[in-house]
């Protein structure tokens, strides 16, 4: 009986490390709870904890302290993360050549995208793809936050800012002015005021970066709401409490109070190189370039 227990706990040392506990490593390393790699890898924390404790076994080594603020990383934990993270570009690589390799141009193509173009432009480029494409399946990530295309969270991306990247394919799909928009009444009220006076809905603090905010920072504005969602900032503006600094095209039921600040906003469509070879990606790019083109 005692031989047979030694057995097989030396069978389970000699097993191999299972490859696909490395993204609940970098997970839970980059969320910093159990729940927060649950979150990222769409599974309970329960099994984010046995995975994480089947792979320190696996190692023979303790990858992280539980604590009530959460998993702080051990010293094993940050000297394994570089390996971590090269074994998840080399599978990302992998996946992203066999991917290249499609025939056909059909199953989902994940696109990121501002709040603002999710809903003034791209339902014109969904119901052209499937037109054309009837077997695709875009799914919109829509919002602010950055999208790593090099770790797959997104297949292709629009952004308001030009992205830099050797691995990356970018073209600008438009360019337009940046003007001051808000409700008839306020424009009235308004006119003629110095613009660090009027009232203005911005983004919080953890988009200050963005130009519209800068510029708004930049003249000393009157900020009487920050948020992080263009949404909530139209609907504010709709409803009155301030001016937005905004392109005209998704200003629906906003007029200008200056209609060119001499900002200039534009639009940018970027992918991997390897995943812009992709049938399914490739027939969003060219549906996307064509829709914004037609718009000019």
């Amino acid at each position: 009986m005692m031989q047979h227990s030694l057995a097989i706990m030396q069978a389970q040392k000699e097993a191999p490390m299972r490859w696909d506990d490395l993204p609940v490593f970098l997970a839970a390393l980059r969320g910093g709870s159990l729940a927060s790699a649950g979150a990222r890898l769409t599974i309970d924390a329960s099994t984010v904890s046995r995975r994480l404790g089947a792979l320190e076994r696996d190692l023979d080594v303790r990858l992280f302290d539980r604590t009530p603020a959460g998993l702080s990383p051990t010293d094993a934990a940050l000297r394994l993360l570089p390996l971590a993270e090269q074994a998840e570009a080399a599978v990302d690589q992998l996946q992203r050549e066999g991917q290249a390799l499609e025939q056909e141009i059909e199953g989902e193509v994940r696109i990121a995208c501002p709040d603002g173009v999710a809903t003034e432009f791209m339902p014109l480029v969904l119901v052209r793809l499937k037109e054309r494409h009837p077997a695709l399946v875009p799914t919109l990530i829509c919002g602010i936050a950055y999208v790593d295309l090099n770790r797959r969270e997104a297949d292709l991306a629009l952004r308001t800012s030009n992205p830099r990247g050797d691995d990356l394919v970018t073209v600008k799909l438009a360019e337009t002015k940046v003007g001051v928009f808000g409700t008839q009444a306020l424009v009235d009220r308004w006119r003629g005021a110095e613009l660090a006076e009027v009232p203005f809905i911005t983004w919080d603090a953890g988009w200050a970066h963005l130009e519209d905010a800068r510029f708004l920072a930049s003249i000393g504005a009157n900020v009487v709401l920050r948020a992080n969602s263009l949404p909530a900032h139209l609907a504010a503006a709709r409803a009155g409490l301030g001016f937005v600094v905004n392109v005209a095209e998704s200003s629906a039921g906003l007029v200008p109070l200056v209609d060119d600040l001499g900002v200039t906003g534009a639009l940018w469509l970027t992918a991997h190189h390897t995943m812009r070879r992709v049938p399914r990606v490739n027939a969003v790019w060219t549906v996307v370039r064509a829709t914004f083109a037609s718009m000019r």
